[in-house]
């Protein structure tokens, strides 16, 4: 059940989609005060992985061809996709084992994504974790404030099974880096965008020690200070 404070105007959806400059200054959003804010991390946890992308000691898999494009880019993960959906559907996938992280357990995971171009028809963001290909999560964030929380289970169908949506305009920094934080605690997901929390919801764990990367939208975006906790 996702958590929603009265007196704001927002529009919250279910639904099923095929995927989902370098100024790295943080701004503040105007939306709602009514909204909750996050609670701050649980310095109990370790930091177990740490990237800001200074050098790509975490190898991380690079690529420059005509469908996509992932470089370091100005101490930042640099990710393109060059072709709209509706001209070429392949899909960018990238996968990073985290040694010691298991998703069957609490967790957060957190980093700063500033979008750099966005021209389909669906333009978000993506971070999946769990069993990548086999059983995992993804988190969807577009620009225009769409949040989708899903699940992949491949032996499935169908496939891909929403888990929530939820809309929130001005929600996103157009211009800088947005913070975003993934956070589950017992048996609940809890999703926080620059400050205020997005979605709180039920989830059933998974188990794995992947973190991912899929892009199927033409987009062009960098992520920095990656950080997971356990």
């Amino acid at each position: 059940m996702i958590k929603i404070k009265k007196f704001v105007s927002l529009s919250i959806a279910l639904f099923v989609l095929l995927s989902c400059g370098s100024n790295k200054k943080m701004q503040s959003t105007q939306i709602d005060a009514n909204w909750k804010q996050c609670v701050s991390v649980d310095t109990s946890s370790k930091i177990i992985f740490f990237d800001e992308f200074s050098n790509n000691n975490n190898d991380w898999q690079l690529t420059d061809n005509d469908k996509f494009q992932v470089d370091l880019k100005n101490g930042t993960l640099h990710i393109k996709k060059h072709y709209t959906n509706f001209q070429n559907q392949g899909c960018l996938w990238l996968v990073k084992a985290i040694r010691g992280f298991n998703t069957n357990q609490d967790f957060q995971i957190s980093f700063d994504a500033k979008y750099l171009h966005c021209k389909d028809s669906y333009n978000p963001i993506d971070l999946q974790w769990g069993k990548i290909h086999d059983d995992s999560y993804q988190l969807c964030v577009a620009i225009d404030g769409q949040i989708l929380l899903r699940r992949y289970t491949a032996n499935k169908s169908p496939k891909w099974i929403p888990v929530a949506s939820i809309t929130i305009p001005n929600l996103l920094n157009k211009d800088y880096s947005n913070k975003i934080i993934i956070r589950q605690v017992e048996d609940s997901c809890i999703i926080c965008i620059n400050g205020i929390e997005a979605i709180n919801t039920k989830v059933e764990r998974v188990p794995g020690n992947f973190i991912g990367i899929q892009e199927c939208w033409k987009v062009d975006w960098e992520m920095d200070n990656i950080q997971v906790r356990q």
